[in-house]
């Protein structure tokens, strides 16, 4: 569930370009939410595809929090930059009941046994990816510009302030002309 807000997070910035995933790995917290098993899959020359599933083991609730750090690789050679973009660290109740609701729509269709918009805290479950592209619907026309190139979208849950997971995914952001 968390990986897919990430994923519809770095999106909402990008309009008038597109975004494919190249990668997604979770580093550790596997006792918290175990998504070890998402791949990213190629549907054709200019589309992928989420797929796996993510197993939330613990009831999360507002002491559980995420805070997203974004890399850019202005040449996609994997040499990333810190991007010194604001976006605020948000409990995950908090995230239920203000930034859910607007994806929930989006995500019913490939996503399947998601919690209901009103649930928090999020009761242990499987979640099951399949086939999930990002809708270009979801693009928000505020946000307009991004560089192209790869982006590293840092995932962080923490409770108390201490780390319990980290995800990163990897996405190329190009234009039409790119190809």
């Amino acid at each position: 569930l968390l990986l897919l807000w990430v994923q519809l997070n770095l999106v909402s910035l990008v309009f008038g370009a597109h975004v494919m995933y190249e990668q997604f790995r979770q580093i550790n917290g596997t006792e918290f939410v175990d998504a070890q098993s998402v791949r990213i899959r190629k549907l054709n020359r200019t589309t992928t595809a989420m797929n796996g599933t993510v197993t939330v083991k613990r009831p999360l609730d507002n002491s559980f929090t995420v805070a997203m750090h974004l890399f850019h690789s202005p040449l996609g050679n994997n040499q990333f930059n810190y991007y010194p973009m604001k976006i605020p660290t948000i409990g995950v109740c908090d995230f239920m009941r203000k930034v859910y609701p607007t994806y929930y729509p989006h995500f019913k269709k490939a996503v399947l046994n998601l919690p209901p918009t009103s649930d928090c805290p999020i009761q242990p479950r499987v979640v099951y990816i399949r086939d999930y592209v990002v809708s270009e619907s979801l693009v928000p026309e505020l946000l307009r510009f991004v560089p192209k190139g790869l982006w590293l979208v840092r995932l962080t849950g923490k409770r108390n302030g201490e780390i319990l997971g980290i995800t990163e995914t990897m996405s190329k952001v190009y234009s039409n002309y790119d190809w």
